[in-house]
């Protein structure tokens, strides 16, 4: 079986990502895409993207890069009245790995035969993960905002825009590569 690789984004026409680990804005309905587009699938983040939420995400398999050997995250057992009302059944329950690098938390989702894994952020995890991400999803976010994480610069002409990922949330647009264009 292949895995797809994508990157999942939610970042305004400058790139923007995100303002003191936080996201810049609160867009419910981008939320409310996230957790559809992700439920049931693992998800690979670094770990300061995993500490600004304090919780392995439900239902997904939640695989958390740092170089930090020692590190232990803290896990916060709450949850709230969003994650209870999915509009979709669960898949799976929620699991949390910690691993060293990309390249062993693609390994880990081979291993379990995932046929999609979700780059979520930060910024680092996205540039590394740059030239091997089969697809992308990219939600355009509008409005004026400042920060200080940045989404990485893409070769244009590798990606082919495929259009609105979901008729209900027109703001979020696929992005394929190209044939042979992978690095």
């Amino acid at each position: 079986m292949i895995m797809r690789l994508i990157s999942i984004v939610a970042m305004t026409p400058g790139r923007l990502i995100g303002r003191d680990g936080r996201l810049p804005w609160h867009v419910p309905e981008d939320l409310r895409f996230f957790k559809r587009t992700t439920t049931g699938h693992a998800v690979i983040m670094g770990r300061k993207t995993y500490e600004s939420m304090n919780r392995p995400l439900p239902n997904r398999r939640n695989i958390v890069i740092t170089r930090q050997p020692s590190y232990m995250p803290q896990v916060r057992h709450t949850e709230s009245a969003d994650d209870t009302a999915a509009a979709t059944p669960p898949v799976v329950k929620s699991t949390l790995d910690v691993v060293g690098s990309l390249d062993a938390a693609i390994e880990l989702c081979r291993a379990r035969k995932e046929p999609d894994a979700f780059i979520i952020g930060g910024a680092q995890i996205y540039s590394a993960a740059m030239d091997r991400v089969d697809e992308m999803i990219i939600t355009k976010i509008e409005g004026d905002y400042e920060g200080d994480t940045f989404f990485p610069e893409w070769p244009a002409e590798e990606w082919v825009d495929a259009g609105p990922v979901d008729p209900a949330f027109p703001a979020a647009t696929r992005y394929v590569r190209r044939a042979g264009a992978k690095g």
